[in-house]
C-alpha cells in the first residue's frame, strides 16, 4: 500500500457566475492544451449541490498528449495504473513512489464538454435511464501536475479524482457546490503513477450564477485504507 501524508489542496480562481470571465494564470513551463472549440451547450446554474465528474481523460508532458482511452494502441509512454493487490511487482513499484507536491491548475481559458448525470436517478433501469437523460455540459479542464524530481501517484476511483467545487457565499464563507460520490466496491479503487514533468488533465463543470464570486478546487490525496476528513 502507498503510503501518504493527508494532504488538501485548494485552488483559487475568481470567476463570474454570471460569465466566467476571467482567467486563471499558471507556471510558464506548464502550456495548456488547445481544445476544440465546443458547440452550443448548455452551463450548469448554481442552484443545488451537484455530485462532481472529475473523469481522467488525459496523460501529458510538455507538448505532448496521450488519450487514456486509447490505451490500448500502446501511445502511453509509461504504464501509469497501478492496483497493489492485483500487481505481482507491487513492492518493487512500491519502493520508487514518495508523497510529493502536486499543482492544480484550473484552465478557465478553455472550455470542453463533459456528460452530466442528473443526481435524482431512478432506481430501477438505471443504465437506460441514463443514457435518455444524460447530457453535454459545459467544462474546465484542470490539470494535476507533477513539476518535482519524484515520482507520486494520485488515488482514483475509477477514473475520477476526489475533487469538487466551493464558491464563497454573498457573505463571503466558503460553501461546497458539489459532492464526491464514493464507490461501494473496494476493486474499483487504484492509484495513477504520475512521473515528474507529467500531468494528468480531469475537468469540473462550469457554473453560472447571480453574482461575481471566488471559486475553488478541493483536491484530496490519502491513504485509500485511512479517508481523511
Amino acid at each position: 500500500m502507498i503510503k501518504r501524508f493527508c494532504l488538501l489542496t485548494a485552488t483559487l480562481f475568481t470567476v463570474n457566475l454570471i460569465g466566467y470571465s476571467q482567467s486563471h494564470g499558471t507556471d510558464d513551463k506548464l502550456k495548456f492544451v488547445q481544445f476544440e472549440t465546443i458547440k452550443s451547450i448548455r452551463e450548469l446554474n448554481v442552484k443545488k449541490m451537484e455530485g462532481a465528474h472529475n473523469h481522467t481523460a488525459f496523460l501529458g508532458k510538455d507538448t505532448s498528449i496521450y488519450d487514456l482511452a486509447l490505451d490500448s494502441t500502446n501511445t502511453i509512454p509509461y504504464e501509469y495504473f497501478f492496483q497493489a493487490f492485483t500487481n505481482p511487482n507491487a513492492k518493487e513499484i512500491e519502493k520508487n513512489i514518495f508523497d510529493a507536491h502536486l499543482e492544480i491548475i484550473v484552465d478557465t481559458s478553455n472550455s470542453i464538454a463533459i456528460s452530466f448525470y442528473p443526481d435524482d436517478l431512478p432506481g430501477d433501469q438505471i443504465t437506460d435511464w441514463v443514457n435518455r437523460n444524460k447530457e453535454n455540459v459545459v467544462a474546465y479542464p484542470v490539470y494535476i501536475w507533477n513539476s518535482t524530481d519524484i515520482t507520486t501517484s494520485i488515488p482514483m476511483q475509477g477514473s475520477a479524482t476526489e475533487m469538487i467545487q466551493e464558491a464563497r457565499d454573498e457573505t463571503g464563507n466558503w460553501q461546497p457546490i458539489e459532492y464526491f460520490v464514493y464507490g461501494f466496491c473496494g476493486n474499483g479503487y487504484w492509484d495513477y503513477i504520475v512521473k515528474p514533468g507529467y500531468f494528468f488533465i480531469t475537468s469540473i463543470y462550469k457554473y453560472t450564477g447571480d453574482y461575481q464570486t471566488e471559486l475553488r478546487v478541493k483536491f484530496r490525496r490519502q491513504d485509500l485504507l485511512l479517508k481523511c476528513f
